[in-house]
């Protein structure tokens, strides 16, 4: 291990692995490589933590703009086949027509 301070690096594995710490503040408490806190993980049998990224505010806008859209999409793609509540009823001349083709 070429880190300056390996003691320190077994002490935060465990706490990056939790996700206590971000791999930064490993890197500087310890000098260590990402490397060297992979091989500590793994000979304490730890996993990389789950994290999630914050979204940027314009990011955020972008995801609700597109489900708002698949929102309005779907409702009217249910608007346009709501079923008759009689199921041998004959289709309207103007149902029939706009499902002709050409």
């Amino acid at each position: 291990m070429t880190s300056n301070d390996p003691a320190r690096l077994v002490e935060l594995a465990p706490r990056y692995a939790a996700g206590d710490i971000t791999w930064r503040e490993v890197a500087d408490a310890t000098d260590a490589s990402f490397g060297e806190l992979l091989v500590e993980l793994g000979r304490k049998g730890l996993q990389l933590p789950t994290c999630v990224a914050t979204k940027r505010p314009a990011q955020q806008a972008l995801f609700d703009e597109a489900l708002a859209r698949a929102a309005d999409s779907r409702h009217d793609a249910e608007n346009q086949r709501q079923p008759t509540s009689d199921p041998d009823a004959e289709p309207d001349d103007d149902a029939a027509a706009r499902m002709a083709p050409g």
